[in-house]
């Protein structure tokens, strides 16, 4: 006879976890990387990066554009989404 085995996950754990100084530094990582690769795009270089900070439940980290260009280069070629 087997015992019955249950699984809780802890989500304060996961919290803590997910507002790590490491995992906010890959999110920053991933970032720096979406903001180079949209940068490459359709000549349009006023996007930037806000850089991550812990949230409720998990780090943040912001490719945002910067100018008006970027935001009407976003606006016609869609060009944060692309460099996802």
């Amino acid at each position: 006879m087997t015992a019955k085995v249950t699984y809780r996950p802890n989500k304060a754990f996961a919290r803590t976890v997910l507002n790590d100084g490491a995992v906010c530094a890959l999110a920053d990582a991933k970032a720096d990387e979406i903001c180079a690769r949209a940068v490459g795009m359709y000549d349009a270089t006023g996007y930037s990066v806000r850089k991550a900070k812990p949230g409720k439940k998990r780090c943040h980290a912001f490719v945002h554009t910067a100018d008006m260009h970027a935001v009407n280069s976003n606006r016609v070629h869609s060009t944060l989404l692309k460099s996802i």
